[in-house]
């Protein structure tokens, strides 16, 4: 009786830990929304102007998969 009373009493912390990872990442995702909400427009203004800015083609490889006739 001693024994099962003590086991009773005892706590196991058999799901804390998975369950303090899914709040970690719960509030990772939400600390992204917002980033991405109040920095959105403004990164793809910068991303738009460096593009913009530069000659990024590329080079005129010929077709798809090359040309092999010889």
């Amino acid at each position: 009786m001693r024994q099962t009373c003590s086991n009773l009493t005892k706590r196991q912390p058999k799901g804390q830990g998975l369950v303090e990872y899914g709040i970690i990442l719960a509030l990772i995702a939400v600390a992204a929304i917002v980033a991405v909400n109040l920095f959105g427009d403004g990164l793809t203004n910068v991303f738009t102007d460096f593009v913009g800015e530069g000659d990024f083609a590329p080079p005129d490889v010929g077709p798809i998969g090359g040309n092999f006739a010889t």
